[in-house]
């Protein structure tokens, strides 16, 4: 199997996105919300971004207990530099390192955040003073928890839902990693089966087809082969 990442239709849709925020003008909100089901390639997308389009971009991951100061530090941290003590200092750490740059903030399991006010507004703070990309990644309810602050939501310009895979996720996984050819009848019969839900059980269908291949010495996977896996 070919080691690469794949754009899926939601990786693609995310892209757009977040092409738009980084891009916008003074002035513009560059606030992003990506939300959806687990398993849908939420983190993986803004990881990869990260890493391959803009690796000057900080990446956080949220936690639950998780304060004011802690996540400064974090930030600090991720973007290259030494924490200051007092959190004042760390807050305009950040800003002075952000500002005048398009290097994105992404927090990941924002949903962490929503239930308290002084990190919600922290983080909304860091956008208004420093004018760089703030990227929210959270579960599908992330959206109607954010709603509650409306200083914040009136700030996303950008909102992406992950939605469920279908049969062209399929067919841009099979054709970009698998090594053997699946034809369009496997890709239905992947598409429609209840053991394809998240794209990690994309990449093991990969799999799954260049072991099929091998044992039945067939450079062409076809429904018929996938019967036992599908049912």
């Amino acid at each position: 199997m070919k080691k690469r990442f794949v754009e899926t239709v939601n990786v693609k849709r995310f892209l757009v996105a977040m092409n738009t925020v980084v891009t916008s003008p003074p002035g513009i909100d560059k606030f992003a919300l990506v939300h959806g089901e687990v398993g849908l390639g939420k983190t993986e997308a803004s990881l990869w971004w990260k890493n391959t389009v803009s690796p000057q971009s900080a990446f956080i991951r949220v936690k639950k207990a998780m304060t004011v100061r802690w996540l400064l530090e974090e930030i600090v941290a991720e973007l290259g530099l030494v924490p200051e003590r007092r959190t004042s200092d760390l807050f305009h750490q950040a800003v002075g390192e952000l500002l005048g740059t398009d290097r994105a903030l992404i927090f990941d399991e924002v949903d962490y955040v929503a239930e308290k006010k002084t990190l919600v507004e922290t983080i909304r703070d860091l956008g208004d003073m420093s004018g760089t990309p703030i990227v929210l990644i959270g579960m599908p309810w992330a959206e109607t928890r954010l709603q509650a602050f409306p200083a914040l939501w009136r700030r996303i310009s950008q909102s992406v839902k992950f939605q469920g895979l279908g049969r062209e996720d399929v067919r841009l996984v099979m054709d970009q990693i698998c090594e053997v050819t699946v034809d369009d009848s496997a890709v239905e019969a992947i598409a429609t089966s209840n053991k394809c839900t998240s794209t990690a059980s994309l990449y093991r269908w990969a799999q799954a087809c260049e072991r099929l291949a091998r044992a039945k010495k067939t450079d062409v996977v076809t429904a018929e082969h996938l019967k036992a896996k599908v049912a």
